[in-house]
């Protein structure tokens, strides 16, 4: 036996009356620390996903609510960390800040990219996030998703595939003008 308090069914029941009971405090940390509703909203979805990979480092039930607090909290502060980092490489990098012209450019390619990717089904969306916009290796993303390095790579195909038509067509709606 390998010292779990929880099998897959329990497991599942539990976190999810924690979420539906005291979501709205985990939200409420999160944004308390990035001010920010949607990476609050993200910072959650990660650690609810993290909970779930190391819920056998849990040991007592009753703390549940604080540890699931805990891993909120840590994972909001990682947020924090990987924001002051791009600013410091933003930082460094100013001298090759686009002009205002390219900038509005950036913007709007940004918002097409998350417009797109909002059209992406889960999990196809998040391998492609992790793997694509934050760097991850294959291996990287298959540790923090908790699946095999063939699946990440299977989801982050398909959701490769699901974007394809959306800049395809922007492409062609760009040289008929």
């Amino acid at each position: 036996m390998s010292g779990s308090i929880w099998d897959n069914d329990g497991w599942d029941l539990v976190l999810a009356e924690q979420v539906r009971t005291n979501g709205r405090l985990f939200f409420q940390l999160a944004y308390h620390i990035l001010e920010d509703p949607t990476a609050s909203e993200d910072a959650c979805q990660q650690a609810f996903l993290k909970a779930a990979a190391y819920r056998d480092s849990l040991r007592d039930s009753r703390a549940l609510k604080a540890w699931l607090a805990r891993v909120v909290t840590n994972e909001a502060m990682q947020i924090v960390r990987r924001r002051k980092t791009e600013r410091k490489a933003l930082g460094e990098h100013s001298k090759n800040l686009p002009s205002p012209e390219g900038a509005q450019e950036q913007a709007e390619r940004r918002l097409a990219v998350e417009e797109a990717l909002a059209e992406v089904p889960e999990p196809f969306r998040t391998a492609v996030v992790m793997r694509t916009l934050w760097g991850m290796s294959v291996r990287e993303t298959a540790a923090e998703l908790g699946c095999a390095e063939s699946e990440v790579s299977r989801r982050y195909y398909l959701g490769l595939e699901r974007l394809r038509p959306h800049f395809s067509r922007e492409r062609k709606a760009d040289h008929a003008v």
